[in-house]
């Protein structure tokens, strides 16, 4: 195996390890792998983000959600790295329980880019969707349909507020 293909592999078993700690709910490990410099974005299968903030709130709250995991797989359809730069392209298979609910199993594309900060690899952008017919797991993580997950009752935050107005909405918390 050569040098870079090593890489790759160390990256993804770690990318995995805090996917299976997410789904376990245990933010910890997935913040730890992502860049504390900005710019950070997640394009969420549920949620996005712009800045560490809203991420970094996004992932305890995912995390919040999962009660019971039982296994993750990927297949790594792409990953390279090139200078200060890597990707993975990965479908993402889980299964496990959502607020206490069923175990189902469901499955995202995600692509995550990492960059190399002080010699380590550090995510700064992911975006997933759920793969055809996942949509409804995604649905149960924001305990509602999507179309609907962002309404706000009159005098509430609108749809239309940030990522982290409408996490704080969601999840019953206050800002200020």
């Amino acid at each position: 195996m050569d040098g870079k293909a090593e890489l790759i592999e160390t990256l993804v078993a770690r990318m995995k390890a805090a996917d299976d700690a997410l789904h376990s709910g245990d933010a910890g490990p997935r913040k730890a792998l992502w860049s504390t410099k900005e710019p950070v974005t997640v394009f969420g299968a549920a949620m996005s983000a712009t800045g560490l903030a809203e991420t970094q709130a996004i992932f305890d709250w995912v995390a919040s959600r999962f009660t019971g995991f039982e296994s993750g797989g990927w297949e790594i359809l792409s990953a390279d790295v090139s200078g200060d730069l890597a990707y993975v392209v990965a479908i993402e298979h889980t299964t496990g329980s959502i607020g206490g609910g069923p175990t189902e199993s469901f499955s995202l594309r995600a692509t995550t880019i990492l960059r190399r900060e002080d010699g380590q690899w550090r995510a700064f952008h992911r975006h997933a969707d759920p793969v055809e017919g996942s949509e409804p797991v995604r649905d149960r993580l924001l305990g509602g349909a999507v179309e609907s997950a962002f309404a706000a009752p009159p005098g509430k935050t609108p749809a239309g507020g940030s990522a982290q107005a409408r996490l704080l909405y969601l999840t019953g918390r206050r800002s200020g």
